[in-house]
């Protein structure tokens, strides 16, 4: 008799610690996907049976079952519902990837977002402006070889676009690609003399090659033009340490 209740309680047990891992999964993996606007009770039911669902179980085949084949057919599913709900939830237009990149920077669903920018920056003729958003929503997700990529299409398309070169140089310098970076931020002085960032991050490059001098004149021309630039400050200050050294 003692044996069958034990038997009987480690069923149970087993049961409840298989639920909730299932709904650990549920709440891991399903808000960052679902929509943030007002939608009612039937709308997220099915949102979440028939997207949601095959998201988990992606999810599951591929990091704890390793089925990767599994996990791309669930993935498949899931994609073919969300596109369905997209177009007559949002009215767009399902074979526009464009739109539906639009109702997910509406929505804020980054991890959405960075797929589709990916598959976006690769089609031909994208405009200027489009790329530089792009680069940019890559560089706040730290992803600087996917900004550098993006961005190094939008100032070949416009050598003179100030901005793109001014963060493809960025991407460069956080990558320690150092002497690309000091060709895009050269670039950007001699299309704007008085960008004053620009200034300061050849003179951070000058200082990384331990050429005080230089990174002295670039950090003067930054204060110059910006008084109020404190990281250059203080930059200007060690540097002036190390000269009188």
């Amino acid at each position: 008799m003692h044996n069958k209740k034990l038997k009987v309680l480690f069923i149970f047990l087993i049961t409840l610690i298989i639920f909730f891992i299932v709904f650990y999964k549920i709440l891991f993996y399903i808000p960052p996907l679902l929509d943030y606007g007002k939608r009612n009770f039937t709308e997220k039911t099915i949102d979440f049976l028939c997207f949601g669902w095959h998201f988990t179980n992606a999810s599951i085949c591929i990091k704890y079952l390793k089925n990767n084949k599994e996990a791309n057919k669930e993935l498949g599913k899931a994609a073919w519902y969300r596109k369905r709900y997209l177009v007559k939830k949002f009215e767009v237009d399902g074979e526009d990837l464009s739109s539906v990149l639009e109702v997910y920077k509406n929505l804020n669903i980054n991890s959405i977002k960075k797929k589709l920018y990916v598959f976006l920056i690769k089609k031909e003729n994208n405009e200027l402006n489009f790329l530089r958003e792009a680069g940019e929503n890559f560089i706040s997700w730290k992803n600087w070889k996917m900004a550098a990529e993006v961005l190094s299409k939008a100032a070949d398309s416009n050598p003179d676009d100030i901005m793109s070169n001014y963060y493809l140089g960025q991407c460069h310098l956080k990558s320690k690609r150092l002497s690309k970076a000091n060709q895009c931020f050269e670039k950007v002085i001699k299309l704007k003399s008085d960008f004053a960032d620009a200034y300061f991050r050849l003179g951070f490059i000058a200082e990384k090659k331990k050429n005080w001098n230089k990174a002295q004149s670039y950090y003067e021309k930054t204060i110059s033009i910006l008084p109020n630039h404190l990281e250059c400050l203080k930059a200007l200050k060690k540097i002036n340490r190390k000269i009188r050294d």
